[in-house]
């Protein structure tokens, strides 16, 4: 009974119940008054969880469990390490009870540590505009050598994707020299420029965003890369499990909106294609390394990969933070294949954001 994934995460979530963490909130760094404030604040809610926040926080964990508890059973039986076991508990006591209550593991003097290093990486002096729903945004120019890469760009996400690593599992799973990547939900290319440099001049990145502001980031980054460039290939359509399909969008940048239909004030249209579809035209001998990121699109495109996926067993990196839905289904749905692939599961950020399920074949 205690090596239930279910036991784990009550016995969280009794352990956090108490929990009044007020320093995971996003904003400008409080000065020592309010930080003072605020510590005496945690303390007194700390004392004063009344019954009815216990009461609140028990529905809800069993209104989760109730709905997905066989499958989260079976996805904590198949991940193959402690750490990776012990990671997905956080993460259900953290979409539970939220961030006042859990702090995720990677939350520690380290990773405050890579957010200072990362400080120094941007040149403010620089920046382009991107699209998001509220408006244009800034993306500075960043010089990422600190994270010990010669790479350099207009880039977001700069702390997860290079010096976390997100998509790097403890080097056990990861792109390496003559690998041909998958760089699915390229966005601005910091990702594709990533694996670039880890898969070298005898390697090839093949990336997909069709987002026309994302891909005009994307070139300019390429340009200022030189020696990665020639190894990046950009595939401009969306990916689904069938090509051809047509898709309307209104370009936001990486929060752009995608359907199906036409809708009132989208501003592109688009056709979609298949891993499989690529794979195929591109006549590429091998897929090493598929990593994708595509904003809950990921279980569609991953069904349109099933021959690349049993003829060549690549390693993945595939998010599976967008849903609970994908958090489980997807893991399953690779375990299903039967290809003996082994499980681990990282998390890049000290929020929701950044889970990455990582499967590796026992042998290729």
């Amino acid at each position: 009974m205690k090596d239930t994934f279910r036991h784990q995460v009550v016995e969280e979530l009794k352990a956090s119940l108490h929990n009044a963490f007020t320093d995971q909130r996003k904003g400008p760094a409080p000065g020592l008054k309010d930080r003072l404030k605020t510590a005496v604040a945690g303390k007194l809610l700390a004392k004063m969880i009344t019954k009815d926040a216990a009461a609140y926080f028990m529905e809800r964990s069993i209104h989760t469990l109730a709905v997905y508890n066989d499958r989260l059973e079976t996805l904590y039986g198949m991940l193959a390490d402690d750490e990776s076991k012990h990671l997905m508990v956080k993460l259900m006591a953290y979409r539970i009870m939220g961030r006042d209550k859990v702090r995720l593991p990677l939350y520690g003097d380290h990773y405050k540590k890579m957010v200072e290093r990362s400080k120094d990486c941007f040149d403010r002096s620089d920046a382009v505009e991107v699209n998001y729903p509220g408006g244009a945004r800034k993306i500075y120019r960043t010089r990422v050598h600190k994270a010990g890469f010669p790479i350099e760009g207009y880039f977001s996400g700069v702390v997860a994707q290079f010096f976390v690593e997100q998509y790097n599992y403890h080097d056990k799973i990861k792109a390496e020299a003559g690998d041909v990547v998958l760089d699915c939900g390229a966005c601005f290319g910091d990702s594709s420029l990533y694996f670039a440099h880890l898969v070298g001049d005898h390697g090839k990145v093949v990336a997909f965003e069709f987002i026309p502001n994302n891909i005009e980031v994307f070139q300019r980054n390429l340009n200022m890369n030189p020696t990665l460039e020639p190894t990046i290939d950009l595939c401009p359509n969306p990916l689904w499990n069938e090509a051809g399909k047509a898709m309307y969008y209104k370009d936001r940048g990486p929060a752009s909106q995608v359907q199906f239909e036409k809708f009132e004030g989208h501003d592109g249209q688009t056709e979609t294609t298949t891993i499989d579809r690529v794979v195929a035209d591109k006549q590429l001998p091998k897929v090493d390394f598929i990593k994708m990121d595509i904003e809950g699109a990921e279980p569609y495109a991953l069904q349109g990969a099933e021959q690349t996926i049993r003829t060549h067993r690549p390693k993945l990196a595939i998010a599976t933070y967008h849903s609970m839905d994908d958090f489980v289904n997807i893991p399953i749905w690779i375990n299903n294949l039967q290809l003996g692939y082994r499980f681990y599961m990282k998390h890049a950020t000290t929020h929701l954001e950044e889970t990455v399920i990582f499967a590796v074949p026992e042998s290729r």
